[in-house]
Parts: C-alpha cells; structure tokens; sequence
C-alpha cells in the first residue's frame, strides 16, 4: 500500500471515530432514557457493564461506529486512488504529446518547390472518357533521411491519380523533377482557368507528404467541356516542358551571305502527347524562320505517356544576341508530316565557357 493510499485509511478512520465516538455514548444515553435504565458511576466496570447489556447494547453501537469508519476510510481512499490515477494519465498524455514531437521532427519528409514557369494543366481524353493531366518540374529534396526515397503515386483533394514515372528522391540534393499525373474524372470543367491545388505525394512505404499549394496554369485552347458523358474530340496537342538548365547559343562563327549563322538549342525535355489515340514517330523540329541543320535523333511519343528526352536542336537563322534569352516556338514534325506547335520556352545564354569555345574554335 503506497503512502497516500495510508494516509487515506488514516484520515477516513480517525474521521469515522471522532463522528463515531460522540453518536455511540449519545446513543448510551438515548437508549438508557428510553429503557428507564438508571446509570450510576459513569464510566465504572458497573457502568461498562450496565451499558454492554441494554436494549441498545453497546457492541452494536461499536460496530456501528467501526462500520462507519471503515466506509469512510475507504471513501477517501477510492478519491485518493482515482486522483492519482487522474494525474498520472494527465502525465502519460503529456509525455506521449513530447515524445510525438520528438519523432516527428525525426520523421523522413519530403519537401517540394514547383517550377512555376513550367507547371500546367490540361485536358485529354482515355478512349472516350476526358482525362485531365496536371503538373511540371518540381524541386524535390528530403530530410531526416539517408535514403532514396521512390514517389510513386500522387493525391489531389483526396482523389487517386494515375502516374506512369515514379520519381526517385535522393537525400541531401536538390532532385529537379518531372511529375505529371492525371486525373480521372477531371477535378474541374473549366479549361480556360488555372487550376490551384495542394498535392500529396506517396512513397513506396504509405508515407504521404503535402507539397505547398501551387497554381498550375491552364493550356488548354478550348471552350468549356459540356455537362455530357463524353468529351469531344480536340485534336493531339503536344506539351514540351524544358528543364530549367536549358539553353541556346551560336555554335558557329561562320556568317553565310544573309548575314545567319548556326545556333543550338539544348537540354531535357519532356513531352507528352495528349488527345491522340495512336502513337507518332517525331522525325524532326522546325522554328519560324529558320532551317533546321543537321541530323536529328527520331524518337515514338505514346499518347498519355510522358517521355524524357535530351535535345539538341541545330537551327540557322535570324536569332537575338549571343548574351541576351531567346524565347522560340519550337514545333515537332512526325513522319506523316503532322506537326506539334508547343509553348513557347525561354532559353538562356549559354554559359561564358562555351561562348568562348565557340570564338576560339570557330564551331560549339
């Protein structure tokens, strides 16, 4: 029995005989008055024995009064108990919530900052169903971690998406991404708006972790989706995303008659080919003005299905200064001819490096 559990019996039992005491020799008393019993000597063997052997005896007020006591003691005990109790669950709480903080802090997390410049959305279609495909470059980096970790599937507002490239996340590095999901059915009906959402990433252990809440911008060239079953038919649409590390710079110091020299245009790429239902043959690339050089490297593009691909693009023709950002329209070609206009990326100066190579050499 701990120490408060004792005091608790002492505190109930010297509380029962201090009340009990004085009811027990008023009882004596009660109980000789209304038997007519006269009392001589109080408190003398002849009294004790008088007393023991009334109407009203007195080992029954004894027990009474012991009774009593022993109720009381264990009153007190109980609320004792269930206090401590109480605050020993109080501490428990208490150190459950420290102790929570202190694994969380220590919990692997994900951290994201979009590209804003390079994040949309758009609408396509699954057979005759409409699909609505968002997202872009993103700045993925982790903490509290030493290992890899794999994201491989994505929420928005609770709903599940489809995602074709798990994206692999490298602790203590800054991982530039390409995470595109799509959405079926569509989160919204308004092709014209950008579209604000929170994204939630999942990782190969159920782990989710939520991006910061981003704008993706709309790039869609359609009214409105009619409240039907279906969508309409809005034609294949490329979408070209450039890494943020891609540009553009003379690879010539040869000047031809018109006053035009070679410039390249490089970097990574993904592109996705929406609204078609077979795949296409990419066979060359094509910019207003000017005529494509060189050999290109064909490669198949898969409805739906986002493909990385580093490009260099050899162009001759009219472009700004060496030093300056260039912002092209860059339009793909398959072999049956069809061509894929796609938004126009700005590409910076290439570094002083390869501008200087390109002055000391004659060619990049």
């Amino acid at each position: 029995m701990d120490k408060q559990t004792r005091d608790g019996w002492k505190i109930g039992i010297m509380g029962g005989l201090l009340t009990g005491i004085p009811l027990m020799i008023a009882s004596v008393y009660m109980g000789a008055w209304v038997t007519d019993t006269p009392i001589k000597h109080p408190l003398s063997l002849g009294w004790f024995f008088v007393v023991w052997n009334m109407r009203v005896p007195m080992w029954f007020v004894a027990c009474l009064v012991l009774t009593t006591s022993i109720a009381v003691a264990r009153i007190v005990s109980e609320r004792s108990a269930r206090k401590q109790l109480t605050q020993r669950f109080e501490q428990l709480q208490t150190e459950f919530k420290s102790e929570s903080e202190k694994n969380r802090r220590h919990y692997p997390t994900v951290h994201g900052v979009w590209n804003n410049a390079q994040t949309f959305w758009a609408m396509g279609n699954k057979g005759n169903e409409p699909i609505m495909q968002i997202g872009g470059w993103i700045n993925l980096t982790s903490t509290n971690t030493t290992a890899n970790i794999f994201i491989l599937n994505a929420y928005i507002n609770g709903q599940r998406s489809d995602m074709f490239i798990p994206v692999e996340v490298k602790p203590n590095v800054v991982n530039e991404e390409m995470l595109m999901l799509f959405m079926l059915p569509p989160l919204t009906k308004d092709l014209n708006e950008p579209f604000r959402a929170t994204v939630v990433l999942e990782d190969q252990y159920n782990r989710k972790f939520e991006m910061p809440e981003h704008t993706f911008r709309a790039t869609n060239r359609t009214a409105a989706l009619p409240n039907t079953p279906t969508a309409p038919n809005l034609g294949p649409k490329l979408h070209a995303s450039w890494l943020g590390s891609s540009d553009w710079g003379w690879a010539s110091t040869n000047f031809t008659d018109e006053g035009m020299r070679v410039y390249l245009i490089r970097g990574e790429v993904t592109l996705l080919l929406a609204n078609a239902t077979e795949p296409v043959h990419i066979v060359g690339a094509e910019i207003e003005g000017a005529k494509s050089m060189g050999d290109f490297e064909t490669f198949d593009l898969h409805p739906d299905h986002p493909r990385k691909h580093e490009m260099k693009l050899y162009f001759r023709g009219p472009a700004p200064k060496g030093i300056d950002n260039y912002a092209p329209q860059i339009t793909f070609v398959d072999i049956k001819g069809n061509r894929y206009p796609t938004e126009p990326h700005t590409f910076h100066p290439f570094p002083v490096i390869d501008r200087v190579n390109v002055e000391r050499h004659g060619r990049l």
